[in-house]
């Protein structure tokens, strides 16, 4: 299992979207060996259930009519604030606009993706102070392909920023 081969302190996330039962998402996740679930919806199983078994982030994609008070009615761990596609749960490439991740700060842990690249980063965290960010396409040379040079750009973007 390459969850046994992660050094200390990663923490392996088992990523579902629309998923409706929290028995088959908890049973999956412990297979897998992972301590946290990303739930991607709009379809959400029990979310109490999850909670007590795993560090919870619930994946909200952000379009122009998003709302950060109605993520109240969820209490996660964090939640994951993503560019909205009418046909990808996530992994768009597209940013969004920041404002409204400011403003859901206030509703819990923001980790901050979609369209983040090695040259917007520094700024994307510098502007919204998100507990993390994620990252995918924009560090890669091809589609799946990850590129070592733009991940290295992408952690000292990240690392200029923090020091701030």
């Amino acid at each position: 299992m390459i969850v046994r081969q992660l050094p200390p302190f990663v923490t392996p996330v088992g990523v579902f979207g629309n998923e409706t039962e929290a028995a088959h998402v908890i049973s999956v996740a412990r297979q897998a060996g992972a301590t946290a679930v990303q739930l991607h919806g709009p379809c959400f199983p029990d979310l109490q259930e999850l909670l007590s078994a795993f560090t919870l982030v619930i994946a909200v994609p952000v379009r122009e009519s998003f709302k950060a008070d109605e993520l109240g009615k969820f209490k996660p761990s964090a939640y994951l604030l993503d560019a909205y596609d009418p046909e990808r749960l996530g992994g768009t490439g597209k940013t969004f606009d920041w404002n409204f991740a400011r403003e859901a700060k206030q509703y819990g842990p923001i980790i901050l993706a979609g369209g983040l690249t090695p040259e917007n980063v520094t700024r994307a965290v510098r502007e919204v102070h998100p507990f993390a960010v994620d990252v995918a396409s924009g560090v890669e040379s091809a589609p799946g392909i990850k590129d070592a040079a733009k991940l290295r750009a992408f952690f000292a973007a990240v690392a200029e920023a923090d020091k701030e």
